[in-house]
This record gives C-alpha cells, structure tokens and sequence, in this order.
C-alpha cells in the first residue's frame, strides 16, 4: 500500500499516478466496463474513512480519492495520499482497500528502511535498471516475495508465502505441501522376516 519513488522522478510518477486512478471506471462487477468493483462490506468502507481521516488529521494530502463514492453498495475510489506522516495508521494497517501513499525518497537506504517500517512483509516489488540497486533492494526488503520489475502474480506451483505478520509458512510448490505433512524418520529397520 505504499509507494515510493525516487525524488528526482517523484512528481512526474505521482501525476502520472493520479491520472491512472482517476480513469479507473468504477461500477458493478457484472458490467463489462468495470474496472474495480466494490469493496466487500460497510465495515471496509467505515475502515478507508478511518485511515484517512487519521492520515489527513496528522497532515497527509488526498491526492485523489478519498471519499465514498455515492452509489448504491460499498463503492470506493482509488485513493493517493502524500505528506503521510510515518506515525499515520495507514502506514502500519492493512487497509484491504484502495488507498495508496505514495513517497519520495532520496537514498537506497532510506528507501528499504522505509518499506520494512511495518509488521508485515507478504510481497514487495520494485522497478531499476541498476544492477546494484536491485542486489540492494533484494537484500534488503523483508518480505515473502520480492518482484524485480515485475508486477503479475506467482505461478501456481511456485512457494508462496509472507514474513512477520503476513503470515507463516508456505502454499504452493514442494514448500506449501511440506506444511501438510507429517514426516517421520525410521532407523535400524533391519530386515522384516
């Protein structure tokens, strides 16, 4: 749910962003022309106002977004925050709701610092040309799965799971089936006769 971007590329990432968020054609999910749909309960909705209001309470800017949409349902727009304090719940709540912050920052350090400021760590991605950057980067971040300049999802059969609060062990491949079973080892056997 957070976004950071290098500073000397931030304002046109985050225009670029917010453009993208504005065009989501928002409706229900059986019309061909939607895009997102709605969230899945009143509780999910009551959670955005929450987080955002904190957000904009300690000094956070809504870039788009940012109030329930007036439609029959539980309709949310996609949501950018900037100026998010480090201290604002969203940065350390899962949402489970379209809202985005979005950062710059200057270093490699401050960057990778800053995505492991929260106790969960279930997937990351990042996006650079630079050889070292991405050895940093893939070092650094603390998360189940990391994505070098890639954004689909894991193949079925590939181990897939978080660290910290995002979950423990693993589902998918060899790993995932590991945790379903129980072994046992067996010594001096001998013959049966």
């Amino acid at each position: 749910s957070r976004i950071l971007v290098a500073r000397n590329l931030y304002q046109e990432f985050l225009s670029r962003m917010t453009e993208a968020a504005r065009k989501i054609k928002i409706g229900p999910p059986d019309d061909p022309a939607t895009e997102m749909g709605p969230m899945a309960n009143a509780r999910r909705i009551e959670a955005m106002q929450r987080l955002i209001q904190d957000a904009v309470d300690r000094g956070a800017r809504i870039e788009t977004g940012g109030t329930r949409l007036d439609l029959p349902g539980f309709y949310w727009p996609p949501t950018i925050l900037t100026g998010v304090p480090k201290d604002a719940k969203v940065l350390h709540d899962e949402p489970f709701g379209p809202i985005l912050t979005v950062a710059p920052f200057d270093t490699m350090e401050e960057a990778i610092e800053e995505a492991n400021a929260t106790e969960y760590g279930l997937a990351a991605y990042f996006f650079t040309d630079a050889a070292n950057a991405k050895r940093a980067l893939i070092d650094g971040l603390s998360a189940g799965a990391v994505s070098v300049n890639y954004l689909k999802g894991v193949s079925a059969d590939a181990p897939y799971g978080g660290i910290k609060q995002s979950g423990y062990g693993y589902e998918g491949g060899e790993q995932g089936v590991r945790s379903f079973q129980s072994l046992k080892m067996v010594n001096g056997l001998g013959s049966f006769g």
